[in-house]
């Protein structure tokens, strides 16, 4: 089993958020338009996964279920 402190997830939180950011921001600069739906894909993405593990975080949750 594999444990995580709440800085370390918090620190991931944030990173998945600086990801987000940086496919929100070549989504809005590539001219190609199946490349910008895909970068917005993962943008939409990294913010859920950031948002699911701040979550975790001010809930207090233990356990982070791996499907």
């Amino acid at each position: 089993m594999q444990k995580f402190t709440k800085i370390e997830v918090s620190w991931m939180a944030v990173e998945f958020e600086k990801m987000a950011k940086e496919h929100e921001q070549q989504s809005k600069e590539t001219s190609d338009r199946e490349f910008a739906k895909m970068h917005q894909l993962r943008s939409e993405q990294y913010t859920d996964i950031s948002r699911r593990l701040r979550l975790a975080l001010k809930e207090g949750d233990k356990r982070i279920e791996i499907k």
